[in-house]
């Protein structure tokens, strides 16, 4: 349920890039009347600025001043860490992007702020908010799969084809620097691995660059995680298929189920039979609503989302151990 405010929402928006645009998007359809604000360097107007009728400001000083009701931090990951210390400090409650930092000290400094004492905070894991994610989490919960065994999880794209119409080179996901390489940037598949599978314990990390790609951030990964029941669970990462994969793996003692995210399929099997297959669940858009719409009715309730600060850093500190475990540079302490 959408609450109705006593005066147009104001949102402060850091980064208005492809999923900048993605949460304006969602703003409005929630809150038609909202005032917008975007932080840019040398306060540069563009035609979404005009379309959106957004005051556009110089620095975070001048919209912390402007008096916002919420934040959305969009911007590169290796961007997140200040911006994010300022607006809690501030007390607004902030949207902020996966991953929430790239470097262990980050990490390390935001773990330690008291929970209590923070805004409403959400991270976002948009495929939480996918209904096939949840009927596959109750599925495990139901003991649908009895014990399970082992899982796989996979994400693989070719990065030149990922956004149309944009130079792959230019991208963050191209620059180890900015956050890119396939750990972080489809950090949202280690979340499934914590989110259904409960996995909290890195034992293995291969990260490389083994591609001609004109990139200098890793393009394959193989991490193998565990949680408390000890199975394993194998993460394969990548940004060369030329086929899209995209899909999750779960075997059981007494059935198996995949959810296929590329593919818009989730099926149960018990041997070889399907006893449960749908299309269902699979609505991008009404997620990416869902998550925003949390953190408003947070914000003016005082209430809590479902991915706050404190549980969108799991994946983030798996994905830092990762960096750390395969002899990345960078992950420990950010320069």
């Amino acid at each position: 349920m959408v609450l109705t405010p006593t005066r147009a929402t104001r949102a402060l928006f850091l980064g208005t890039g492809s999923i900048g645009r993605r949460h304006i998007r969602s703003l409005e359809h929630l809150r038609p009347d909202a005032s917008l604000a975007f932080v840019r360097e040398g306060a540069r107007e563009d035609e979404l600025s005009c379309a959106t009728d957004a005051l556009v400001l110089d620095s975070l000083a001048s919209g912390l001043a402007w008096k916002p009701d919420i934040a959305i931090v969009a911007t590169p990951s290796n961007l997140h860490y200040e911006a994010l210390v300022e607006l809690l400090s501030a007390g607004i409650p902030t949207f902020v992007e996966k991953p929430v930092v790239t470097s262990m000290d980050q990490l390390e400094a935001l773990e330690a702020l008291p929970t209590g004492s923070l805004p409403p905070t959400q991270v976002g894991l948009v495929l939480r908010f996918l209904g096939a994610v949840q009927t596959l989490s109750e599925w495990i919960a139901s003991g649908r799969l009895g014990r399970i065994v082992r899982a796989r999880i996979e994400c693989g794209q070719y990065l030149p084809q990922w956004r149309p119409g944009t130079d792959y080179r230019a991208s963050y996901s191209a620059s180890s620097r900015r956050g890119g390489g396939v750990i972080f940037d489809l950090i949202h598949e280690v979340d499934l691995a914590i989110h259904l599978l409960g996995a909290d314990t890195l034992a293995h990390a291969f990260a490389a660059k083994q591609s001609d790609l004109a990139i200098t951030s890793e393009d394959v990964a193989h991490l193998q995680l565990s949680g408390p029941a000890g199975f394993p669970i194998a993460v394969g990462l990548d940004y060369l298929s030329r086929t899209r994969v995209r899909n999750v793996e779960i075997i059981g003692e007494n059935a198996n189920a995949r959810l296929d995210l590329a593919g818009s399929l989730l099926e149960l099997r018990e041997g070889d039979a399907v006893v449960e297959r749908t299309g269902e669940g699979f609505d991008y858009d009404a997620a990416f609503i869902m998550e925003i719409e949390e953190l408003l009715n947070a914000s003016e309730t005082g209430g809590s989302t479902s991915t706050p600060l404190q549980e969108g850093l799991r994946s983030t500190r798996l994905g830092i151990e990762a960096r750390i475990l395969a002899g990345l540079p960078g992950a420990g302490v950010q320069r």
